[in-house]
């Protein structure tokens, strides 16, 4: 069993949901966060069987606090 960090965000104009696996470099899209996470573990699933010896990149996950309030 591994973990994976998944980032998932709304897309206004797209009206749907963004999903990305930033130590695989995958991504894909869903209607609503259920469907967009079941779609990344389905993705993340199909990768491994493809690639057994799986390769991950490097990433690391940052906050950034700004001087002033950004609008």
């Amino acid at each position: 069993m591994r973990n994976f960090t998944v980032l998932i965000e709304s897309d206004y104009a797209e009206h749907n949901f963004t999903g990305y696996v930033p130590e695989l470099r995958l991504s894909t899209t869903g209607d609503t966060k259920e469907e967009v996470t079941q779609n990344l573990q389905d993705l993340i699933e199909l990768e491994m069987e493809r690639n057994p010896d799986l390769i991950t990149h490097e990433y690391e996950v940052r906050t950034l606090t700004l001087g002033k309030e950004v609008r």
